[in-house]
């Protein structure tokens, strides 16, 4: 299980819940639990990104299953998009009351780094959608 990091480099030692691999799908674990406060990648995140690829692509190109070229695309469209909302959902933990640590601390990065990409100027909302001015 990969932590991503400034450098790639970091890793997560350990985790408050790992999730165990019983083979058993009726086995549920405390919902009450919070496995995102350190971002990480797992098999969950892979299946999920292969499925969101595979949509895409399905939706914007059907015939192009298993070709590289259209592959790319989606997975830079689907960064582009996460991207964009990160930078949304950074504004919205801020105005919920985050601190730059905790925030840094959910994004894998040094407060300080933290501080530097997203603080300077006015932290406003990229893009606000219809309707907003």
């Amino acid at each position: 299980m990969g932590v991503l990091g400034d450098s790639g480099v970091s890793r997560c030692k350990e985790r408050a819940y790992v999730r165990q691999e019983s083979g058993d799908p009726w086995q549920f674990s405390n919902p009450r639990r919070d496995g995102a406060t350190v971002p990480y990648t797992d098999a969950d995140t892979g299946d999920l990104i292969d499925e969101a690829v595979g949509s895409l692509i399905t939706f914007r190109c059907p015939l192009g299953q298993g070709d590289p070229g259209v592959t790319l695309s989606c997975l830079v469209s689907l960064i582009d998009e996460a991207t964009s909302r990160l930078h949304d959902t950074l504004v919205e933990a801020r105005d919920q009351g985050y601190s730059w640590d905790e925030i840094a601390h959910r994004i894998a990065r040094s407060s300080l780094s933290t501080r530097y990409r997203y603080a300077g100027g006015t932290l406003r909302r990229r893009n606000p959608g219809p309707g907003h001015d």
